[in-house]
């Protein structure tokens, strides 16, 4: 646009508050595009071009903001077309969008990128791979509320239940799986079954007086995935396990 005015007035209007507030009040680094508008706002100035933004509710009508909003959403790869079935979908890619050679992204649009990429991979290997496959009945998703049960929780506690989740727990049936000496066999000393997480927690005679207390408290009921993990049952489960 510097290129082809001067001694004009030029009107922009923008629905996006936060744009406009960014090109009035810049930080000093990392919005290589807010710099690169003002080079150019300055550029028009030079020319005796004035410029003035004004802002515009959105979507309320007006048919070239309309059409600046339906521009600017095709630029990021987004198109309104239709399926199969005749009706209307959306759909945002980056194989629809122009390849502006040249432009710079901005560091947080490139940060978003990369942690949305990295989470994807994580995911995907969380879900094809053979390993800790005990750990995915319980975490089938990884999500940040996964983290969210050691919230409050002190350290010793937040160590004893990630080793209840992995199962990597000083039990027999742990310990005689690593061939750690003196440990014989699996078997609780109840020797009704080998001893392992579900055993304590479940069919164990020798903690029946705990679950009780916390049937009774409408803390705990037998299935696994709904119960264990939930923090109104971590503190009991924690201090079970503990007397093993």
């Amino acid at each position: 646009m510097a290129q082809f005015l001067d001694n004009q007035k030029v009107t922009i209007f923008s629905d996006s508050q936060a744009a406009i507030q960014a090109i009035d009040g810049p930080h000093t680094t990392g919005q290589q595009i807010i710099s690169s508008i003002i080079q150019e706002w300055d550029k028009l100035r030079s020319r005796g071009v004035h410029v003035a933004i004004h802002w515009i509710p959105a979507h309320q009508g007006i048919e070239g903001n309309e059409l600046a909003d339906k521009a600017a959403k095709e630029a990021t790869g987004w198109r309104l077309t239709r399926n199969t079935r005749g009706r209307n979908v959306q759909i945002d890619t980056d194989f629809t969008a122009p390849r502006l050679e040249g432009l710079r992204q901005p560091m947080s649009a490139l940060k978003r990128k990369l942690k949305t990429r990295a989470y994807e991979q994580w995911e995907r290997n969380w879900h094809q791979d053979t390993r800790g496959r005990a750990l995915f009945q319980i975490i089938n998703t990884p999500t940040k509320k996964n983290t969210e049960i050691h919230t409050n929780l002190d350290k010793a506690l937040s160590s004893i239940i990630t080793q209840m989740r992995t199962g990597h727990i000083g039990l027999r049936h742990f310990l005689c799986q690593r061939k750690v000496p003196e440990v014989e066999d699996g078997q609780c000393q109840c020797r009704r079954g080998e001893q392992t997480v579900a055993h304590i927690l479940f069919t164990c005679p020798r903690f029946k007086d705990e679950r009780n207390v916390w049937r009774n408290e409408g803390t705990w009921r037998r299935e696994p995935p709904d119960t264990c993990w939930k923090p109104s049952s971590l503190g009991n489960l924690g201090a079970t396990i503990r007397k093993t």
